[in-house]
């Protein structure tokens, strides 16, 4: 029920304020991409370690 009030009143504040939306947008486009970038890391890292040939394919670059 929170999850659906915050969302309400999320939108409000979009529908007065559009700008937002871009803000919000551009927002969670830097955070997925530092998540990918944090992941593709510890990957490489993890591949290094136990040296498996499966994941030398999907990790070649």
């Amino acid at each position: 029920m929170l999850a659906g009030i915050i969302l309400i009143i999320a939108g409000l504040v979009i529908a007065i304020y559009p700008p937002l939306l871009a803000w919000i947008i551009a927002f969670l486009l830097m955070v997925v991409g530092a998540l990918t970038i944090a992941v593709a890391f510890e990957n490489r890292k993890l591949a290094r370690h136990y040296e498996n040939p499966f994941i030398e394919i999907f990790f070649r670059f």
